[in-house]
Formats: structure tokens, C-alpha cells, sequence
């Protein structure tokens, strides 16, 4: 999301939400976990390309 102004991450964040309650799976890669977790039902994190947390 960044670079993208506050208005343009609350609409791609609603569009996201939006398709996965359709029943889509959606995979996000996003520097910003804070505000990926928002909207996450799991989640990794990596570290120098090796999953060191999940949940």
C-alpha cells in the first residue's frame, strides 16, 4: 500500500474484504502487517524468505 494515499488504502482494503467474503481466497504480500492483519484470517511472516511466524 505504499504510496497509496489514506483514502485509496481504505477502499483497496474494503475490496479486498469484499472478495474474500464472496468465498475467495486472497493471498496479499504486504510490508504493512499492522494493517494486513486487520483484515487477515492468517497470516505468515518471513524472515530472509523462511516462515518465522504464523497464526
Amino acid at each position: 500500500m505504499m504510496g497509496l494515499s489514506p483514502l485509496y488504502i481504505e477502499r483497496v482494503l474494503e475490496l479486498i474484504e469484499t472478495i474474500n467474503q464472496q468465498g475467495v481466497t486472497v493471498f496479499m504480500v504486504e510490508q504493512n502487517a499492522n494493517l494486513a492483519l486487520q483484515i487477515a484470517h492468517y497470516g505468515y511472516v518471513l524472515q530472509n524468505g523462511r516462515i518465522v511466524l504464523s497464526g
